[in-house]
């Protein structure tokens, strides 16, 4: 047996309403044939809107994601960044000076530059030059002083 159109169209709109009620939208239904098109028209255009919805809300929250994850490896990249351009910490004048004298055992400012030219100072907390760091922190005295205590 042929069904109808007007059948057809009343099975077509129980279906949609089905189909409504389980995705949790529920549109109001015309019961006669001559509005099913626009129902249809209704029902694809508010399902593409929700679908579009939720695409839309995905995409913002990956944007947001990805734009948190730049900005923390940004801020991670300055922070490291900021120490490789920092000077190497020193030991202040006074601990340098009983170091020197307590591992080097030299008496005179050509001694110690020897010693470093031979690679014999190798802590990185003692300054190469340390007339020149120590004055430039104010700390300097002289090299017997330095030297001998």
């Amino acid at each position: 047996m042929l069904a109808t159109n007007d059948q057809r169209a009343t099975r077509t709109a129980a279906a949609t309403t089905i189909n409504s009620i389980q995705h949790g939208k529920m549109f109001e239904l015309h019961s006669t044939a001559d509005d099913d098109s626009e129902l249809f028209e209704s029902i694809i255009t508010n399902e593409l809107k929700s679908a579009s919805q939720e695409e839309e809300e995905d995409v913002l929250m990956e944007i947001a994601w990805r734009s948190k994850k730049v900005e923390l490896e940004e801020a991670n990249t300055r922070r490291f960044q900021k120490r490789l351009k920092s000077k190497p910490w020193k030991l202040p004048y006074e601990v340098a000076s009983i170091w020197v004298q307590k591992n080097l055992g030299v008496d005179t400012k050509e001694e110690f530059f020897d010693f470093v030219a031979n690679g014999n100072v190798r802590t990185p907390y003692i300054p190469k030059e340390p007339e020149k760091y120590y004055s430039a922190n104010g700390t300097w005295i002289s090299w017997d002083h330095f030297l001998k205590g």
